[in-house]
């Protein structure tokens, strides 16, 4: 997943304060940490148009080995920042009706009759 986020972000021409709602978004979703920082890490550190400006100062071999040198410092951040923090995701908002289920003391399952309150 990290090396997924890595080279997306790369491309991207996106200012750096846009990727706090990215951010944000992408762990809402269900996003890892790791993932979010090597999106943030690459996404921040070089664009197409940063490449298209490389390209004409200095060699294809030089833009290349920035690129790639981007690309690892983002995996590796990525997956160091998860390797520390071991953040899961908060997943998806719960429905009001999913929140009355969890507090009541039996659990009801619609596909059996254990754990159904007693018929009064």
């Amino acid at each position: 997943m990290f090396a997924v986020a890595a080279a997306l972000g790369t491309p991207l021409y996106v200012s750096t304060s846009l990727f706090v709602p990215i951010a944000h978004s992408l762990g809402r979703a269900g996003g890892g940490v790791g993932a979010i920082v090597a999106l943030t890490i690459s996404g921040a550190g070089a664009n197409i148009p940063e490449f298209l400006v490389l390209a004409k100062l200095f060699s294809k071999a030089a833009v290349s080995l920035s690129a790639g040198y981007v690309f690892a410092v983002a995996l590796a951040g990525g997956l160091l920042a998860q390797l520390l923090l071991g953040w899961e995701p908060p997943g998806p908002p719960e429905s009001a009706s999913r929140r009355k289920l969890k507090a009541l003391p039996w659990a009801p399952c619609p596909n059996s009759s254990v754990g159904r309150a007693p018929h009064s």
